[in-house]
């Protein structure tokens, strides 16, 4: 017996189908779609064979595995899995989010292949039900157990908006089914249970014990830090202290300490942001009547390149040349006023106070001041060493004017050669949709050149790009685009005299150049190019030299960087605010809009064509009726 799967149109014609099993029996139990049209089967199988492809478990685990396939919209098969341990699984129910992930429910008696930083880690009973997610590549998630003491079924499931999903079935178990709901004690004989999750498993890490052990005599460095904590859902705990020292390991337990206050922090090795903490743990010290002997340095200067801030702490070796106390020790606090120097300091000079103490139960101190000078490039911002394919290119910043300076060295790149790019290129991180707009004050140097705004799938010189740049009417504007990773570079030159405003606005796929005086007016774009990239690129500044020129600067003000949100509605609790139906579509003529699950909101209507540009926009005020009729002919 093979699952099967069959795909209709709205009049009931059969479109496709498809067989799905292999040489044993297979039954197909649950289905869901997704918003790009993607169908999902899910079942049972005992066939070792014809069922799994580039999916979480290609191989049958026990005689019988729950299995979940994912196909496009014409039928094709894009991965498959088995999910099962060594005893009986089956998979009987579907649902995906808003961003694609799947969850498949159903029930197992196996101890093993299940769970996986779940709620529930461990089988219940004989026989459990369960729940796991994986993303749209077919990679688990996590997975869970959902069960007590007897027999657990799950056999539905949903989502909403926020990405919580709702696992319902029937049991018999009395305990482990119900808490915080309607009913939260068991009936009798089967009872059917509702269970809320949220995206992501709970986090339950916990420090248990912190035993800390005094120094032997002041100076010993041999005191010590035990910890103990314990927690369900993790990978595995990772300990970590910091203070005078600062360690970590997977024991907890930490020797040949310095006196001295500490933070002892535990870890989810699979989760970083599972995290806690205990501060102000005190390793004990002897007793010194003298403070130490400082020697500072006389100044420091930090050149930021993509870091947000530097703590003092991390530059101790640079700003105490030396320390020492008079009782044979370098055993010494130090405390940094202020503890850090952010980026939003470029420009500035800042006097850093440092305190350094012995570790007395009243401390003997010293301190000195160290006037750190702090330079670089301005938050969110960095260059490498190659920049684009150029090792002798370079990138500066002025505070005080606002003012982006790139130097193409011995970068050149013709517009119309086709070939690996080469720049000079001061650049930043843009995940999403987002835009970047410059403008180029100036190009100089002992030849003629480009200067622009770029949006890159990495910095290799051959990497997908769109690229708008300008010679300051010397040279014509021009657009570069690149579709793919190591195919030809597309240029095309255009006028725009004076309009040396530059702005990319990326949404999804779709890169789209514009022009302007003044910055503020920027009329139709002068390019689209639709360029398959990953959600994160590198964007930013560039100068390039025409061919057989050098060392050309451009000077760029008005730098901005901005990821774009579509805003969110006020809705109700509970409301979709992500799907809405409309028919027939696609259309080119009358299309009635179906707005009733949005009844008593206050709302407008936007309707875009394929390239991201607005064709209508309707207030609707507060709705009232089911259906809204627009005429796009």
């Amino acid at each position: 017996m093979d699952a099967y799967l069959v795909k209709f149109d709205a009049a009931g014609n059969r479109i496709w189908a498809t067989y799905y099993g292999g040489t044993e029996d297979d039954q197909g139990a649950g289905l869901s779609t997704d918003a790009a049209g993607n169908v999902f089967l899910a079942g049972f199988t005992e066939s070792p064979s014809g069922i799994a492809d580039g999916g979480h478990q290609n191989t049958l685990s026990g005689m019988r595995d729950a299995f979940l396939a994912k196909f496009d919209a014409d039928g094709m098969r894009l991965w498959a899995t088995y999910y099962g341990g060594l005893g009986s699984d089956g998979g009987y129910a579907l649902s995906t989010d808003a961003a694609g992930n799947v969850f498949l429910a159903g029930e197992t008696s196996s101890t093993s292949g299940i769970a996986y930083e779940g709620y529930q880690n461990t089988i219940g009973g004989n026989r459990d039900a369960y729940l796991a997610q994986f993303d749209t590549d077919g990679a688990r998630l996590w997975g869970t157990y959902y069960g007590g003491g007897a027999y657990d079924r799950g056999s539905g499931l949903s989502t909403d908006g926020a990405g919580n999903v709702f696992l319902a079935g029937y049991t018999r178990s009395s305990t482990g089914i119900a808490a915080d709901g309607h009913q939260n004690t068991y009936g009798s004989g089967t009872d059917a249970f509702l269970a809320k999750f949220s995206p992501e498993p709970p986090c339950d890490i916990a420090i248990d014990e912190v035993q800390p052990t005094g120094e032997t005599c002041p100076g010993a460095n041999d005191g010590g830090i035990t910890v103990a904590a314990s927690c369900t859902t993790c990978t595995g705990i990772s300990y970590g202290i910091s203070g005078p020292v600062s360690m970590s390991n997977e024991d907890g337990v930490f020797t040949g300490l310095p006196d001295g206050v500490y933070t002892v922090t535990v870890e989810d090795t699979g989760d970083e942001t599972c995290t806690d903490m205990i501060a102000d743990v005190a390793v004990a010290a002897g007793i010194d009547n003298t403070p130490p002997i400082i020697d500072c340095a006389t100044g420091l200067t930090l050149d930021f390149n993509s870091e947000i801030e530097f703590f003092m702490a991390d530059l101790q070796s640079q700003l105490i040349l030396s320390a020492e106390d008079n009782c044979d020790g370098t055993d010494l606090t130090y405390s940094y006023a202020p503890e850090t120097i952010s980026c939003a300091q470029i420009g500035q000079t800042v006097d850093v106070e440092i305190t350094i103490c012995d570790q007395n139960a009243i401390p003997n101190c010293n301190s000195c001041t160290v006037p750190v000078t702090v330079t670089g490039l301005p938050c969110g911002w960095s260059d490498s060493d190659e920049q684009i394919g150029c090792t002798d290119c370079t990138t500066s910043y002025d505070p005080d004017t606002d003012t982006y300076t790139t130097t193409a060295g011995s970068a050149s790149s013709s517009p119309y050669s086709g070939g690996p790019d080469a720049a000079a290129f001061m650049q930043q991180t843009l995940c999403g949709n987002g835009e970047l707009i410059a403008h180029v004050d100036g190009l100089d140097g002992p030849g003629k050149g480009w200067a622009g705004i770029v949006m890159r799938d990495g910095n290799a010189p051959d990497a997908p790009m769109f690229q708008l740049m300008t010679g300051l009417d010397y040279l014509q504007h021009r657009v570069d685009w690149r579709l793919t990773a190591g195919s030809t570079r597309q240029s095309l030159g255009f006028s725009r005299y004076g309009q040396h405003w530059l702005r990319i606005v990326r949404t999804g796929p779709i890169f789209q150049a514009y022009t302007s005086w003044d910055g503020i007016n920027w009329g139709l774009p002068v390019n689209t190019q639709v360029i398959q990239t990953a959600n994160c690129l590198e964007v930013g500044l560039v100068s390039t030299n025409v061919p057989y020129a050098t060392n050309v600067t451009a000077t760029f003000s008005g730098v901005s960087v901005i990821g774009l949100r579509p805003p969110t509605p006020d809705s109700k609790p509970n409301t979709d605010t992500h799907a809405m139906e409309a028919y027939p579509n696609p259309t080119d003529g009358t299309l009635t809009v179906n707005l009733g699950r949005f009844l008593e909101q206050s709302a407008t209507l936007e309707v875009l064509n394929a390239f991201g540009q607005l064709i209508e926009q309707r207030p609707l005020g507060i709705i009232e009726n089911r259906t809204e009729v627009l005429d796009l002919s």
